[in-house]
């Protein structure tokens, strides 16, 4: 990574989401990033940890998360994403939902797994040992001077 960066551990629960969103807000206001990028980044972890927390543990399962951000050299925004979580490939796009078809019959969590992939220059997952490790690159639209 070219820039700052940030890594933040926290338990898996959704209280933790505030945390979460005040380290990456920390996070682009240190590396100068334009406010399209700053809710791109937001939107993506939120549904990606929003996800992991729901369908990834069985209830009161303790774990950690750790979640990474930083900048590449070519101003791109590289996030990294650890858990323990039961293995889910976030790499592989859902199915596109078509606009005949009402929300409840929509696939649990896809519509937000199908945003992260529209946002997403590109996402690489990973299955080491027991943990998945998924990488998303975000376009690094410009910085603020």
């Amino acid at each position: 990574m070219a820039g700052p960066s940030c890594t933040i551990e926290v338990t898996n629960g959704l209280d933790q989401l505030t945390t979460v969103q005040d380290a990456l807000e920390d996070f682009v206001q240190n590396s100068g990033l334009d406010d399209d990028v700053r809710h791109t980044l937001l939107l993506v972890v939120e549904e990606l940890f929003v996800n992991t927390v729901h369908y990834g543990y069985e209830e009161a399962e303790p774990d950690t998360i750790a979640i990474s951000v930083g900048l590449r050299q070519n101003g791109d925004v590289h996030l990294t994403i650890c858990d323990q979580a039961r293995p889910f490939d976030a790499s592989q796009p859902p199915r596109v939902p078509s606009g005949e078809e009402s929300l409840e019959d929509i696939q649990i969590g896809g519509l937000g797994l199908f945003l992260v992939h529209e946002l997403a220059r590109q996402i690489l997952h990973r299955r080491q040992g027991n943990s998945n490790i998924t990488e998303v690159i975000l376009p690094g639209v410009g910085t603020v001077a």
